[in-house]
């Protein structure tokens, strides 16, 4: 039982001259792994950029942000909503109104955004213009991202171009 312990400790200085003989190797190795994580990222990668948001409900039922709230979720037929709640209620139902295909029409429906899609090609210039207005709700709802940890929510939209991920 001795002899079996003694022969499974590992001696530092035999593990400490093995790598100084071979450093030569290692340092190799890990520069030719360098280069190759640089090139997967720079040439293999999509490169997306990001915009986000991030909202802080206020817990009062009489703040100005539910009432904005309130009030979009009224204009967008979300009546059912707008008996706000606090902590995880209305994270929720906050996350519902901004995740809403009304919301993302919105968006889809301003100028600069639907130019943006035409010009990368997400809508087909030749389709009908309810095929058309399809095609960016699609694109914008399939992008936008909304998290709901308490006690924030976190909106991101990322996009290949940086101008238009901040447009949106």
């Amino acid at each position: 039982m001795e002899n079996m312990k003694h022969s499974e400790e590992i001696d530092l200085k035999i593990l400490a001259s093995v790598l100084f003989r071979n450093y030569k190797i290692l340092i190799l190795t890990s520069f030719a792994f360098a280069i190759f994580a640089y090139g997967i990222s720079k040439f293999v990668l999509p490169k997306k950029y990001e915009s986000s948001a991030t909202i802080l409900p206020s817990d009062s039922n009489e703040s100005s942000a539910n009432a904005a709230m309130q009030g979009l979720a009224s204009s967008m037929g979300f009546s059912r909503l707008l008996s706000f709640g606090s902590g995880n209620e209305s994270l929720s139902r906050y996350s519902i109104i901004l995740k809403s295909r009304t919301l993302a029409e919105m968006t889809a429906s301003n100028t600069a955004v639907f130019a943006g899609l035409v010009e990368k090609g997400a809508i087909d210039t030749k389709a009908s213009a309810p095929d058309q207005n399809r095609q960016a709700v699609g694109y914008i709802a399939e992008e936008l991202l909304v998290e709901a940890e308490e006690p924030v929510l976190r909106v991101r939209f990322q996009d290949k171009s940086p101008e238009f991920a901040r447009l949106v």
